[in-house]
């Protein structure tokens, strides 16, 4: 909560979601099982479209400091519509994939009533939506460090014409970002295929007993 640059910031975010992960492998049920591989491939697609965000931001701004963020979805507003995507996931809002595959962990740890595992991963979901929702407050409206609203009157952002001139990152770091976004967007709104291929991979191997296959 205390991080403001934000590489460290997904570093430590990364950490928790490999804990959501062996969490899944932990409470051993079907939705556990499921929610885990389903995770790992949501965790792929949504730290790789925020660490392609966190590059381009340094590549234009030569920081990745909070302090250096004020106004930017001003001047770059794909890019930054891409970063939020992976951020949206990672919090878990639908239709993003971070949402189902929490879904399942989630009711995983209900089915098998380890409440302690539940608790742990909605708190830290928490902690992650407080910490992105002060990213964008940063980047869209303008604050300074100490959270002041910097604009004059509704829809000024105190920018200097500098600051909010258009200035997009280049088409071989944009377009990666964005078909990254899609495949965030994609997996979520295919979910129930992806759990098919997933009950596929994991038919083979020795699942909790009561689980069956349709």
């Amino acid at each position: 909560l205390a991080q403001r640059e934000i590489k460290r910031m997904l570093a430590y975010l990364i950490v928790a979601e490999v804990g959501y992960m062996v969490g899944g492998v932990w409470i051993y049920n079907y939705y556990g099982l499921i929610g885990s591989v389903f995770h790992i491939i949501s965790d792929a697609c949504m730290t790789l479209c925020l660490f392609l965000g966190a590059g381009i931001i340094l590549e234009k701004c030569k920081t990745t400091h909070f302090n250096g963020l004020r106004g930017l979805f001003a001047k770059m507003p794909l890019t930054m519509i891409g970063f939020f995507i992976g951020g949206f996931s990672i919090i878990g809002l639908p239709p993003t994939c971070g949402f189902f595959s929490k879904w399942y962990l989630i009711t995983g740890g209900m089915v098998s009533g380890r409440w302690e595992y539940m608790i742990t991963l909605m708190f830290s979901t928490m902690v992650m939506v407080v910490l992105f929702f002060r990213l964008i407050e940063r980047i869209h409206l303008a604050v300074d460090e100490s959270g002041k609203n910097l604009g004059k009157g509704h829809g000024d952002l105190g920018l200097t014409k500098q600051q909010t001139r258009f200035d997009e990152a280049p088409l071989s770091m944009l377009i990666p970002l964005l078909l990254t976004a899609s495949v965030v967007l994609l997996v979520g709104v295919y979910n129930q295929e992806v759990v098919n291929q997933i009950e596929v991979f994991l038919q083979p191997f020795n699942l909790p007993t009561g689980v069956k296959y349709e």
